[in-house]
């Protein structure tokens, strides 16, 4: 399991940097490390404990840094979609859900280039008092999360998520035979 968060790492690197944030490699490992003792949280939400540490360490602008978070989850999101595409040659019964998640990932790929819809949707997600403190930082950083889910750094970012969960479907596996259980059924997965 803790293999796999070196991928999840590297793509959290990338993101700072190609943001203009600069972060000595030692301190940002610390940093990320620390957000994984809030991850039991609802989302991870707890993982924006990273914003506030990079604040007050380094003086970055939490509007760049919790965004960067946000964008994270998305592509944590990204990559266990498409991982579980391959899942549909063998549970053909998950076929529409996949589908579904995938064309709902382009579609939200596809609206987060867009300004208008950003403001939109930050202004409809706002009504939610728990999550208003948390948008309204994030109505300036529309440039943030429009530069970090396009071009090169989008793909290295999915594929850095989708070997995460390789890795951690790998885990999961070896921890199943473990217990000898080498079948379960479908619908007490899914349950799970």
């Amino acid at each position: 399991i803790m293999i796999g968060w070196i991928p999840l790492f590297v793509r959290w690197n990338l993101l700072l940097k190609h943001s203009g944030l600069k972060v000595p490699l030692k301190k940002n490992l610390l940093i990320y490390l620390s957000g994984f003792a809030l991850s039991i949280t609802p989302g991870k939400i707890g993982e924006l404990l990273r914003a506030q540490i990079l604040k007050s360490q380094f003086d970055l602008p939490r509007t760049k840094t919790t965004t960067l978070v946000l964008v994270e989850k998305f592509y944590d999101l990204a990559g266990a979609i498409l991982i579980s595409l391959t899942s549909i040659w063998f549970f053909h019964e998950s076929s529409p859900i996949i589908i579904i998640g995938c064309i709902m990932l382009g579609i939200t790929f596809a609206l987060a280039s867009s300004k208008t819809f950003f403001s939109k949707a930050l202004k409809l997600f706002s009504q939610f008092k728990f999550l208003s403190k948390f948008l309204q930082p994030l109505s300036d950083s529309f440039d943030t999360v429009n530069s970090s889910t396009r071009g090169k750094i989008a793909i290295l970012s999915i594929l850095l998520s989708m070997s995460y969960w390789l890795i951690t479907t790998y885990a999961v596996y070896f921890i199943l035979i473990s217990f000898k259980i080498t079948q379960l059924n479908y619908l007490d997965v899914v349950s799970v």
